[in-house]
């Protein structure tokens, strides 16, 4: 599976965390805050995209 992200995959994750799809890009970034970088953790879990989890998430 790819690392990279199209911008079909970034809504459904940002659906998944209730986050807007460009804060996507700021967790991918490492930019993200804790709280916002929960959710989205739980959404790249839920999608099975463990290849994008940060470190410290995993």
């Amino acid at each position: 599976m790819s690392t990279h992200l199209n911008a079909h995959e970034k809504r459904k994750i940002a659906v998944l965390a209730a986050v807007d799809p460009r804060t996507i890009d700021q967790y991918l970034k490492g930019k993200a805050k804790s709280t916002t970088s929960s959710r989205i953790t739980d959404a790249l879990r839920q999608m099975g995209r463990f290849d994008l989890l940060r470190i410290e998430a995993a």
